[in-house]
């Protein structure tokens, strides 16, 4: 067979090409969990596989060409730090920050920790975990921001975590300097900031030297104080072991640009439901396992929405500039300050001390008074109790705070996580079970505890309002690798689940579906599950009795607002039947329990 005779050509061109892209970039997957999948047309070609690309810290556009090697690129960081970049030359004006994390929250830290260390004079390195893995710097501060996620680390530092796990070597990180700052969820107790914890404790062993004790912020109650605490007092280590002096950071500005208005319809009302359940059809290519996670990119409610508007006297079709320096977050282009609103920014997270400082500062006579009373420990946990954001707080005290200095004090919106409760093994409504994802969530409604109208969960509220039809932002995440079916029909599984009953369900229809492939005999599966009334809160009962008449699943219900029996007692009641169960299969069984659970496109 002949050759084609361009083909050493375009071989050679793509190896300079390839060459190129390694020199002037860092390359890591636009999703780390992608397995290697082959698609063969005309050519041989990984299937729906992406690649991030993060230029190369000191690698500028002319980098590799004659002549013109770096010298854009030093230009663009003279004119960015100007007199400040004299000091770049000593050593200890670079530092390292390194991020963990599969949902954007220790990124957005890391990014912005960048920021503030860019202002300060400092030349900083950001990376993802795994791009550390046996590359700590000995010269300048290691700056780690991490999460855990089952008591397992991210994806993105899975590497990096096993590498300091297994090195034995006495004193293998002497001279590195760290710090490290947790972010978990403390309804997950036993492994709450299993792997920051784990980060600090075996850097410690292996020799390296802590400048600053790890910080902690729990998801579950106040995420931001903790971390802009942590941070600033990072900072002033920083900058008085280089005798610097903290700067106030330049404030972004933004430009307001009236357009004319659009006739809009209402917003929908809710339907009165406190649980729903949705079937969501995956575009080709996505694909997932039972007990995986969906993640939602969701949207901000328009109620709380138009209190921002309102309060700022902003209209809903107004176009807004940024100005100054931005977050990675901020938009570049003129935007719509709706969309804006919507779609970028947390608008419900709990206000912090600084922030109440920045209000404060814009504010006069009583209001300013009042603010500063609110940063006295008693008062401002009152707030914290009480969920305060910063729209509530200026709702109570007005201040002449501008609109740029408000969003500038934002964060980023950031993914939920739902877990999916179906089996792709079952085929429904005229789709392949492989293509449909169901999650059930509860809609969270209610008066808001900080006396400021209704309280409307951003996700969840977002989820709701969708319509047959509608498309989501989303895509699968991959569980834990031990919280799947095991492999054999012939492994007895005993379950617990109260609200988290979403996996249970995926698993229970996976063994429904290997039923109906003619498996003779499936080993005992018992689920005991938790909820407040019978009547009310006992989601999928009828598919659940449904699988119990297939000899699916045995279901042990426990109410805690019954009338008759009390909880100890039903448990006592079941165990002993359950253990002769159990007992008579050979098999060794397994156990799951489950508690609350909370780009491509997925169609609802």
């Amino acid at each position: 067979m002949r050759a084609c005779i361009g083909r050493g050509f375009a071989e050679q061109e793509m190896l300079i090409n390839t060459a190129l892209v390694f020199q002037k970039f860092q390359l890591e997957f636009a999703d780390p969990s992608y397995e290697l999948a082959v698609v063969s047309t005309l050519t041989i070609k990984p299937k729906t596989f992406k690649t991030k690309v993060r230029r190369r810290h000191g690698k500028g556009l002319l980098t590799g060409v004659p002549g013109g090697s770096n010298a854009g690129d030093i230009e663009e960081r003279m004119e960015k730090a100007g007199a400040k970049s004299i000091a770049a030359k000593n050593s200890r004006s670079a530092i390292t920050i390194v991020f963990g994390g599969n949902t954007g929250t220790c990124e957005g830290f890391a990014l912005e920790f960048e920021r503030q260390a860019s202002e300060l004079g400092y030349l900083p390195t950001i990376m993802h975990m795994d791009a550390a893995t046996e590359n700590l710097p000995t010269d300048q501060p290691v700056i780690i921001v991490t999460a855990s996620y089952e008591g397992q680390p991210p994806d993105n530092s899975k590497k990096f975590v096993a590498w300091l796990e297994l090195i034995q070597q006495e004193n293998k990180l002497d001279g590195v300097k760290y710090t490290v700052f947790g972010v978990g969820n403390s309804d997950w107790a036993r492994t709450y900031q299993r792997i920051p914890k784990l980060v600090d404790e075996r850097m410690a062993q292996l020799g390296a030297l802590c400048i600053l004790e790890a910080g902690f912020a729990d998801v579950k109650t106040n995420i931001l104080g903790p971390w802009e605490e942590w941070s600033e007092t990072l900072l002033q280590k920083l900058a008085s072991s280089d005798d610097r002096a903290l700067d106030e950071r330049p404030l972004i500005s933004v430009s307001i640009v009236p357009r004319k208005r659009s006739q809009t319809s209402g917003g929908q009302e809710l339907a009165v439901c406190r649980v729903r359940h949705m079937d969501i059809c995956l575009l080709e290519g996505q694909s997932y396992q039972a007990g995986d996670y969906l993640v939602v990119q969701p949207r901000n409610p328009q109620s709380g929405v138009r209190r921002v508007l309102k309060y700022f006297g902003i209209c809903e079709d107004d176009i807004m500039h940024v100005q100054g320096p931005k977050k990675k977050f901020m938009p570049t282009e003129p935007m719509p300050v709706m969309q804006f609103l919507e779609s970028t920014v947390e608008l419900n997270t709990p206000i912090t001390k600084r922030q109440l400082v920045i209000l404060a500062a814009s504010a006069n006579g009583d209001s300013k008074v009042q603010l500063q009373s609110l940063t006295v420990e008693h008062a401002y946990n009152d707030l914290l109790q009480k969920r305060y954001s910063i729209i509530d707080v200026l709702e109570d005290h007005p201040t002449d705070l501008d609109f740029g200095t408000y969003i500038d004090m934002l964060q980023p919106l950031t993914p939920r996580q739902y877990s999916i409760s179906s089996s792709p093994l079952h085929p429904r409504n005229g789709f392949s079970g492989s293509n449909v994802a169901s999650i059930t969530f509860d809609v969270h409604e209610s008066p808001s505890i900080s006396g400021h109208g209704m309280f409307y969960g951003v996700a969840s509220t977002y989820m709701a309002s969708r319509s047959a039809g509608d498309y989501i932002d989303c895509y699968v995440h991959p569980t834990n690798i031990n919280f799947r079916l095991p492999t054999s029909p012939d492994v007895p599984i005993l379950m617990a689940a109260g609200t988290g009953i979403a996996p249970m369900r995926a698993f229970l229809q996976e063994r429904a579906s290997i039923a109906e492939t003619g498996v003779k005999k499936l080993a005992p599966a018992i689920l005991f599950y938790g909820c407040r009334d019978p009547n009310n809160d006992f989601l999928y009962h009828d598919e659940l009795r449904s699988w119990e008449d297939m000899e699916i699943v045995t279901v042990k219900s426990a109410f805690s607002r019954p009338l008759d029996v009390p909880l100890h007692d039903m448990s006592k009641m079941s165990f002993g039947k359950i253990g002769k169960k159990l007992r008579a299969s050979s098999a060794l069984g397994v156990k799951y329990s489950c508690v609350v659970v909370r780009h491509g496109w997925g169609k609802v």
